[in-house]
């Protein structure tokens, strides 16, 4: 799923480097986490709210269940394990800690190196890095 540019930053990396580049991996992999991050974490964090809720992960499946019957098809353990998985890569990733409900949304620092590859394959894919759509946009940090 990583661009030649992106498997070669991998090879002597720092883990910090090797844990964003694996997140992206997995978001181009899945539009499911894709989304997630980008709709759901992205939204919150613009709206100052950075508690992850269960209803939040409810509604984002109710959401996507109409134009995903895959998701409505899944039995309770199964959507039990996707749901755990999933968290338990934010957590990796360190897009989620701990805190209340499922927990705190945060930002991560991401390496230069890092963010110079994902724009240069597509700065679309920075969303499921959180970033808002005006540093996706510009390649700035907006400190407004």
């Amino acid at each position: 799923m990583l661009t030649p540019k992106q498997l070669q930053l991998l090879q002597n990396s720092t883990i910090d480097v090797r844990t964003c580049l694996a997140w992206l991996a997995a978001v181009k992999r899945s539009a499911f986490l894709m989304e997630f991050a980008a709709e759901v974490m992205r939204a919150k964090l613009e709206l100052h709210d950075t508690v992850l809720r269960a209803s939040d992960y409810e509604r984002f499946i109710n959401e996507k269940a109409p134009h995903h019957p895959e998701l409505v098809q899944l039995t309770p353990s199964s959507s039990t394990k996707i749901r755990r998985v999933m968290l338990l890569m934010l957590r990796e990733v360190r897009l989620l800690a701990s805190g209340p409900d499922l927990g705190k949304i945060q930002r991560l620092v991401m390496p230069p190196a890092v963010e110079k590859v994902i724009r240069n394959d597509d700065p679309t894919w920075l969303a499921a890095f959180l970033l808002p759509f005006s540093e996706i946009k510009t390649g700035r940090p907006n400190y407004a």
